[in-house]
């Protein structure tokens, strides 16, 4: 719920010329009062990686929603998007602010936590899908398959 009330509005109206014609501050004994009521059901697609023998290869780390990739860890943004669809890699329960270019070929994580909300322009309204490609280890061995969720929005 958001509520928000203000005493008094000041208008001033000008000429051309920027010489003032009038000035009046209007009031309201509701002091302009407004409340808007909103229910919002969020997305949080999350994917756990782990590794505890030699690490994850941060590289080979992608995942995709309907096609689009949100997350490619081979190129990873510097600075992982908060507006309008926000993303969060998350190491040892810590969220990254930012990601260093030699994430990719210095680390060796044992997990890695991937969450992605998008906003309502990247999902399909009824059946959407992700995708959680294969990944390697730092020793290159191949961990699992690539991995698909189907969920339906709203």
């Amino acid at each position: 719920q958001v509520i928000g009330s203000i005493d008094s509005i000041p208008v001033t109206w000008y000429f051309a010329d920027n010489t003032v014609l009038a000035s009046q501050t209007f009031t309201d004994g509701n002091k302009f009062a407004e409340s808007t009521n909103l229910i919002a059901i969020p997305v949080i697609l999350t994917a756990t990686i782990a590794d505890t023998g030699s690490g994850i290869d941060f590289a080979t780390l992608k995942g995709s929603l309907n096609g689009t990739t949100f997350f490619n860890g081979a190129t990873p943004p510097a600075v992982p998007p908060t507006f309008p669809e926000k993303l969060e890699i998350i190491v040892g329960g810590v969220p990254l602010k930012t990601l260093n270019p030699s994430i990719v070929t210095d680390s060796a994580f044992t997990q890695v936590e991937i969450k992605y909300y998008p906003s309502a322009p990247k999902l399909n309204v009824g059946s959407n899908t992700v995708v959680i490609d294969q990944v390697k280890d730092k020793i290159e061995n191949q961990q699992g398959t690539t991995t698909t969720q189907i969920f339906a929005f709203p």
